[in-house]
């Protein structure tokens, strides 16, 4: 079981998503990747079941282009293209965050370091959350 293929179709949909929906689709994919009974997101129906089901709402004409787009040399090039991205600021797997200071692009590495890049952006106390 790997991520390869649905790594590709998130690069194939991302273009034609609203950032609220590829979130939701992100998430989705993620959790079930990651559930106590995960599931095999290199198959494509296992991926087409995540995309329409009712958490997330694509349209499944949608979702079938995306899948029929993730095998081609363009989407596959993008990716690879991303992925030397974050290698060139150090990264090396999810999540990554490029902060763009003024001096210079920064990289954090973690789920666990939002933290830092609030002192990075000038916060001098966190957030409060209702």
């Amino acid at each position: 079981m790997g991520s390869l293929k649905a790594q590709r179709f998130l690069t194939a949909l991302e273009p034609q998503l609203d950032e609220t929906s590829y979130e939701k689709l992100i998430r989705a994919l993620f959790v079930g990747l990651f559930s106590p009974n995960s599931l095999d997101i290199s198959k494509p129906d296992v991926i087409r079941q995540i995309a329409t089901s009712s958490n997330v709402g694509l349209d499944g004409s949608l979702v079938e282009k995306a899948i029929e787009a993730s095998g081609s040399e363009e989407i596959k090039a993008k990716l690879v293209a991303n992925g030397k991205r974050v290698a060139e600021y150090g990264g090396f797997g999810l999540p990554t965050t490029v902060v763009h200071l003024p001096s210079r692009p920064e990289m954090v590495f973690g789920s666990d370091r939002i933290h830092i890049i609030g002192q990075m952006l000038g916060e001098t106390k966190p957030a409060i959350l209702n």
